[in-house]
């Protein structure tokens, strides 16, 4: 499977998966809501039923009350009768569904009602005595029980609501949790690896008058060099003791021994990124360097290509150009500079002498990466001590690319 085709399905699973994490978040907070307005609602329904049967308690009281009018009494326990029984049917709905059901208090409902119509018939043949029994201990037994079953399923109404709100909850956190990592896995697959993938400009003649024809890189060929892997090695070693900037051009002039290079330089990139500054440099003297002066960002040439794209760059000798290779000074917040060399003797780079620059452009970052841009520190030549100026001067290949 080709890399744009790996993207593409690895970006539409994400999406998918966290799609259908969404979707499943979206249902269960619907049928939270659902359950929470349902309790609420029982609840409410509980409460009436309680308020009901101690009014409905008093109005049976006022059956046997002297002075009290039995017509509207029993008119009003008749419409608390019928409205307690409302209720107990509604919260019974809810219970039943966390397995608590009310069955035994609507049968205490059943009895309440023939207790209530008994002691009407005594009232009407004047038996008051018997009335009274009635209301004041079957009727008063039946009412306390309701009211406590009542009570009870309001509050395993009430546990069980609490229960499945954390259940529904840590479901949604976990589904939350599982979208966040495939989407980050995701842009760790799509993102991190293409870092170092970007094209590179075409190779651009220096006289803008000519025809132009593009130059393309020439690959690396991997031969077999000798290279003096000791020497790099030890020179690694002295690049993490610098303590000033002074002997970093001795050090530079190691590098071109063990590169087989006739000149290095390394490149520090001005504040906004835009340029590139000589910051350092072995094998030139300072008035050639001060010819090349900075590099856009945007040149066509082998140092700004490895800048814009964070990977090593390389191109062949063709005619009387050497062949060069460049490697960026990659940190945390991307490149920073680049470490350039003009190889002699050399028709193609090499993969071991490609990798031993990126090993010394790696070193450089760690040593430079926190230095303030060639821009803001004055021209570079300031920076490390001169070299004498030779008779005749050739400029680098890195000033006819440019």
């Amino acid at each position: 499977m080709s890399n744009r085709w790996f993207r593409f399905v690895v970006a539409l699973l994400a999406i998918s998966a966290a799609g259908a994490a969404g979707y499943r978040i979206f249902q269960q907070e619907r049928r939270l809501s659902g359950d929470v307005t349902t309790t609420r609602a029982a609840e409410d329904a509980a409460d009436a039923a309680i308020v009901a049967i101690s009014e409905l308690k008093a109005a049976l009281h006022a059956y046997v009350a002297a002075g009290q009018g039995q017509p509207f009494w029993t008119a009003r326990a008749s419409m608390l009768t019928n409205s307690l029984r409302a209720s107990i049917v509604e919260v019974d709905q809810a219970a039943t569904a966390v397995g608590a059901p009310l069955t035994e208090t609507l049968d205490l409902a059943d009895r309440l009602g023939a207790s209530e119509e008994r002691a009407r018939d005594h009232l009407r043949n004047g038996q008051a005595l018997l009335a009274g029994e009635v209301i004041f201990t079957e009727a008063r037994d039946l009412l306390d029980a309701m009211r406590v079953q009542i009570a009870g399923a309001r509050d395993h109404l009430r546990l069980a609501s609490g229960a499945r709100i954390t259940d529904i909850r840590r479901e949604q956190t976990m589904l939350a949790l599982g979208a966040l990592g495939v989407l980050t896995l995701a842009v760790l697959l799509l993102v991190i690896p293409s870092r170092g993938s970007a094209p590179v400009a075409a190779e651009l003649p220096d006289d803008i008058s000519a025809p132009l024809e593009p130059v393309i890189a020439a690959p690396v060929v991997a031969i077999a060099q000798s290279l003096p892997l000791a020497d790099a090695a030890a020179l690694c070693t002295d690049l993490g003791r610098v303590v000033q900037t002074t002997e970093i051009s001795a050090l530079l002039a190691r590098a071109a021994d063990v590169l087989g290079a006739s000149g290095v330089i390394v490149w520090m990139s001005s504040a906004n990124r835009d340029e590139l500054y000589p910051a350092a440099y072995a094998g030139y003297n300072d008035r050639m360097v001060a010819r090349i002066g900075s590099i856009p960002r945007g040149a066509s040439n082998l140092t700004a290509a490895a800048f814009r794209a964070g990977a090593a760059r390389s191109s062949a000798g063709l005619g009387p150009s050497a062949a060069a290779l460049a490697a960026p000074l990659l940190t945390p917040q991307g490149p920073v500079g680049v470490f350039s060399a003009e190889l002699r003797d050399v028709a193609e780079v090499d993969a071991t002498r490609l990798a031993l620059a990126t090993i010394f452009a790696a070193q450089l970052a760690m040593l430079l990466g926190s230095m303030a841009p060639a821009a803001e520190v004055a021209v570079a030549s300031d920076l490390l001590p001169k070299e004498p100026d030779p008779v005749v001067e050739t400029p680098p290949a890195q000033q006819a690319q440019a």
